[in-house]
């Protein structure tokens, strides 16, 4: 079996397939590992070579460590993957639950004739691979494997399933019939006779055998925790930056920055301002957060005409996987406005919400809980009296009826429901089986913590799965696209490990949620951010698909397109477009994922996505700055 790296270089360097490992295994182009264009990132000692993607934030520690074995290690520790193979030397592949950072890694055993593939812990570095006849590919990339053409470019089927429902694909199935990808923290073993996947760390929720913890203590450790997890990112980096949002996590992010560095440069994108929405004043409290903590603050005006639709393609074609959080578009605008700045790394506030409950299915799987403590006789009266209130209860009353773990999750969760799936993909044989094959993913992970509260389990599958697969994703691939490494402290595994560890009754209470934290960062962000409520993540794509994108759901969801593509079923989704421009129904969270998928299948899939040059998303934006 030949093994066979790839990976693209936004640059243009190194950006073609790479080559041999070692040895008699066949020679395609190179003769080494590589994993980026900077030769800093590729370590051969003659025994082991070593390629990473990332950054590790324990290199002192490491050398300290390899120092106990033999003091001369320290002068051969001149690079991160220079640690790493010196560790795989001590210890074997033990040295990957040594690593603290954000990675993804090969390195190559010449004496045992094996390559070890590993991703970090919360997989905010992404490596796919796949099977090619007899040789073995691998990338931290998608795109990038079948740039090699030899792998057909088709759907996989089963995968959509996920996406459609979940809005991202766990691993190891990817959108791509014959690529997989690992999942965060596993590593992989390949050599002649084939692969074994295992893992080197588990994320592991615990709320009952350590007791309770005082609600002061928790936040005085998560406060250290953080403060910690932003020194180490930053150490070493002058032109750092924060993107910021309009809640206190990547406030608290960007302060802690400020508190390192001296300085900080903050980044936000703003919508346009639409009658009848209240979308930019968002802006607004990331202003508030940036005055607070003296920084330079920079934002762009997402528009709400044809230069969104213009741009659009340009930012799904920039990913492996369709993204189905309309977030990505001011979240790539906001990415460019900090390159034009210069800036070397962004850090934002990823994270927050699924380490501590910060979202309002949360709470509301509480008052469900609470509901359900009702004895059956009672309930039998309240749920008609609940079906006759505001939405809200009324949606309460019918979660109460999903006995089964899967099931209320996905009540809570699920992008579009399981039911609407035969409709919308004019597939009876494929959706029928939708139920089980979710179950098989999302069982074990809901049945993992050791808790009692079911929202402490969502938030669980929330962090394992969501996280790394549809949040991370995009993190990695826009901070490849724009060459600025995007890192979350609030992934750093010390602070998840105690976050998983706290009660939930410290993060939801009756006033609010994420108390915990709250109280932890109630000096570094503005009052007014404190209690804000969260705004519906497919608000803006509401506002667009009934304006800007028309001319996209024109082009790519027409009959022809889709019909072609043989996924969606036409006139289902022609009923949804006219449904949602009409006003009548709010179906911007299917027709979003349709039209991103229509898009990314236009681009990876069919290869007929025309983009006439890079587009510049500032040259003809609207852009402010204000400076301390």
């Amino acid at each position: 079996m030949s093994i066979v790296l790839g990976h693209f270089n936004p640059s243009g360097a190194n950006s073609e397939l790479v080559a041999r490992m070692a040895g008699s295994l066949p020679l395609y182009r190179h003769d080494k590992l590589i994993l980026s264009a900077n030769s800093a990132d590729y370590h051969d000692n003659k025994k082991v070579q070593v390629a990473l993607s990332g950054v590790l934030y324990n290199g002192a520690a490491l050398k300290r460590a390899l120092e106990t074995y033999d003091e001369a290690l320290r002068a051969q520790a001149t690079s991160a993957p220079a640690l790493v193979a010196l560790g795989y030397q001590c210890w074997g592949v033990d040295v990957l639950a040594h690593l603290h950072g954000c990675f993804a890694l090969a390195i190559w055993d010449a004496e045992r004739q094996w390559l070890i593939l590993a991703r970090d812990r919360m997989g905010e570095r992404a490596l796919y691979y796949a099977l090619c006849g007899t040789d073995f590919l691998f990338a931290t990339q998608a795109q990038r494997l079948l740039a090699a053409e030899r792998l057909p470019r088709a759907v996989n089927r089963a995968a959509l399933l996920y996406y459609l429902s979940l809005g991202y694909v766990p691993p190891p199935h990817t959108l791509f019939e014959d690529v997989c990808k690992l999942a965060p923290a596993e590593y992989m073993l390949v050599n002649e006779h084939g692969c074994r996947v295992d893992r080197y760390w588990r994320p592991r929720m615990d709320t009952i055998s350590n007791g309770q913890i005082a609600f002061e203590d928790a936040a005085q450790r998560l406060r250290q925790r953080l403060d910690e997890a932003v020194k180490v990112r930053v150490q070493g980096t002058r032109a750092v930056g924060a993107l910021l949002g309009s809640g206190i996590d990547s406030a608290a992010v960007a302060a802690l920055i400020a508190r390192h560095n001296g300085k900080v440069i903050t980044f936000t994108a703003r919508y346009a301002q639409v009658s009848g929405s209240s979308l930019h004043t968002d802006a607004h409290f990331a202003a508030l957060a940036a005055h607070k903590i003296g920084a330079d603050h920079y934002a762009v005006t997402v528009p709400n005409d044809e230069r969104l639709a213009d741009f659009l393609p340009h930012i799904i074609a920039a990913l492996d996987e369709p993204s189905s959080q309309p977030s990505i578009v001011p979240l790539t605008y906001a990415t460019a406005l900090a390159r034009e700045h210069g800036i070397q790394l962004l850090l934002s506030g990823e994270g927050g919400d699924e380490l501590f409950a910060g979202q309002r299915l949360y709470r509301a799987d509480r008052l469900l809980e609470l509901y359900l403590q009702v004895p059956q006789a009672l309930r039998r009266f309240l749920t008609p009296l609940l079906a006759r209130l505001p939405s809200h209860f009324n949606r309460l009353a019918s979660k109460a009826r999903e006995t089964d773990a899967v099931r209320r999750y996905l009540a809570w969760t699920r992008l579009i429901a399981l039911e609407r799936l035969p409709h919308l993909l004019g597939d009876q044989a494929l959706a029928k089986d939708a139920y089980a094959q979710l179950a098989q993913t999302l069982r074990p992970v809901l049945n993992a913590p050791r808790t009692h509260h079911f929202a402490d389990r969502i938030a669980f599958a929330n962090l394992s799965l969501w996280l790394a697969e549809c949040a991370n994703l995009r993190l990695d691939q826009l901070g490849e696209a724009f060459s600025v490494p995007i890192l979350a402290p609030f992934e750093d595994h010390q602070l998840v490990d105690l976050a998983l560890h706290t009660p939930l009754c410290h993060k939801l209470r009756s006033n609010g949620y994420k108390m915990v934290l709250r109280h932890a960062v109630s000096d570094l962000v503005p009052p007014t951010l404190i209690n804000r409520p969260k705004r519906d993540a497919f608000a803006a794509a509401s506002v667009w698909l009934r304006g800007a994108l028309k001319p996209l759901l024109a082009r790519y969801l027409s009959a022809e397109r889709l019909a072609a593509s043989e996924i969606f079923a036409p006139q289902a989704v022609a009923d949804l477009i006219a449904a949602h421009q009409s006003g009548a129904v709010n179906e911007a969270r299917p027709l979003w994922l349709i039209l991103a998928f229509q898009l990314w299948h236009a681009r990876h899939i069919a290869n007929d996505l025309p983009l006439e040059g890079a587009i510049d998303p500032l040259e003809r934006a609207e852009l402010s700055a204000w400076h301390a």
